[in-house]
């Protein structure tokens, strides 16, 4: 969306995906105005968990229950 109706999101989502999924679905977020963090694993997305806060996970891998 552009233009005096856009609406801007200011939450971190986390993005634990592959490569070419996680880049269109970042790119989307970002461009309305998420911060997005990307881990291509059940461990970067740990990691991330461990360290930051987010708002959200999205995630359509099958992590074997790590997360």
């Amino acid at each position: 969306m552009t233009g005096n109706g856009a609406v801007r999101h200011s939450g971190v989502v986390l993005i634990v995906e592959d490569v070419l999924v996680r880049l269109v679905t970042a790119c989307n977020l970002r461009d309305v105005g998420f911060e997005v963090i990307e881990a291509a694993s059940a461990e970067e997305a740990m990691t991330v968990l461990g360290s930051v806060r987010v708002d959200a996970l999205i995630s359509q891998r099958e992590l074997a229950g790590q997360l």
